[in-house]
């Protein structure tokens, strides 16, 4: 390099990795989901199974990874009901979403766009032609995208792959900065009749050139396909990967989504009949946007017992209020004594 600005743009100092639990550590959801025919969050935080009547998978993080690289883990897609995508928009995907604040220095839709470059290891039993697709939200339009290949070449063998990317000066980005900007998408498979047109390794606003040629993991029960390592970075080169501390790439992911273990959890009781227990609960994180939540049974409230079913009003991106659901209105104050998990849901 000829300058320091040169230098800085070939080593990529600093932080660098767009993804979000590239090294498959995180999943707070737990390590497999199975039976899975629709769009699912199944095992490793951020990575969202994408299908489309594309037969049934199980979805897992595995202890698995290439041998030195300082990777223990992967996240593995089973098919366990085939499906021959034959006809309609058939597909099956892996994808992560990043937000738009994320995605800033990119200056994708304007004349001084960069380039990306993908890396990861990939590893499964059906060798062949897969692709990896960019899409780039713009408010208001179609998002623009590319797709690109790369080849398995041997059964069973963890490979490592980095694809790069041109830069994208298609007008138009994504104005909401908290929603969608940019999605990393591993295509498993597609429908060649829906899929599959020329318009190859150029940014178009056409869905139908994704995955030409592409391989149809789920063309046998018992397919699989493995991932770990995965760093999205802007540059027209990979560099190493970055290995953040466990503790800060889970603060990363709880921005998206998390647990809350709501034992001791204390409640008031404001009157006006049953299930009026009221307390508070804060995120360990401040989340991307107002969260959903599930409702968790109780099933010992003290003191005087009872039980219910947690629910909660008000959310913000700070916290709820909580009412426990309990149906003893004898004691004004008390406490959740059980393990009643609170899942609160921000994601893209």
């Amino acid at each position: 390099s000829n300058t320091t600005a040169e230098s800085f743009s070939k080593i990529q100092a600093g932080r660098k990795n767009l993804i979000i639990n590239g090294n498959m550590s995180i999943a707070q959801r737990g390590s497999s989901t199975t039976s899975i025919t629709s769009d699912t969050y199944g095992a490793c935080d951020r990575w969202e199974l994408d299908i489309n009547t594309a037969g049934t998978w199980t979805m897992e993080q595995v202890g698995d990874a290439p041998y030195n690289t300082g990777f223990t883990h992967c996240s593995s897609l089973s098919c366990t009901a085939l499906h021959a995508l034959g006809s309609g928009g058939n597909f099956v995907n892996l994808r992560q979403k990043v937000e738009a604040y994320s995605i800033k220095g990119l200056m994708g839709g304007t004349p001084n766009a960069k380039p990306l470059t993908a890396s990861f290891w990939v590893k499964s039993n059906e060798p062949g032609k897969y692709y990896v697709a960019i899409n780039r939200a713009r408010t208001g339009q179609d998002a623009s995208r590319m797709s690109i290949s790369y080849t398995i070449e041997q059964s069973e063998v963890w490979e490592f792959k980095t694809i790069t990317y041109p830069p994208d000066t298609t007008h138009g980005y994504q104005t909401t900065e908290n929603g969608e900007g940019l999605v990393i998408q591993f295509n498993l498979g597609y429908n060649q009749a829906s899929y599959g047109s020329a318009h190859y390794g150029h940014w178009s606003t056409n869905s139908a050139y994704l995955g030409k040629g592409q391989t149809n993991l789920a063309a046998a029960t018992g397919n699989y396909w493995r991932v770990t390592g995965v760093q999205l970075e802007i540059g027209n080169e990979h560099t190493e990967f970055e290995h953040r501390p466990f503790a800060e790439e889970l603060l990363l992911c709880q921005r998206y989504f998390e647990i809350i273990n709501l034992y001791g959890a204390n409640t008031t009781y404001t009157g006006g009949g049953y299930n009026r227990h009221i307390g508070e609960v804060f995120w360990k994180v401040e989340k991307r946007a107002i969260p959903t939540s599930n409702t968790p049974g109780v099933g010992n409230y003290q003191p005087g017992g009872g039980t219910g079913t947690v629910t909660l009003s008000g959310p913000t991106i700070h916290g709820a209020v909580l009412n426990s659901g309990n149906t003893n209105s004898t004691y004004p104050d008390g406490w959740i004594n059980s393990g009643s998990i609170l899942h609160v849901d921000a994601e893209l």
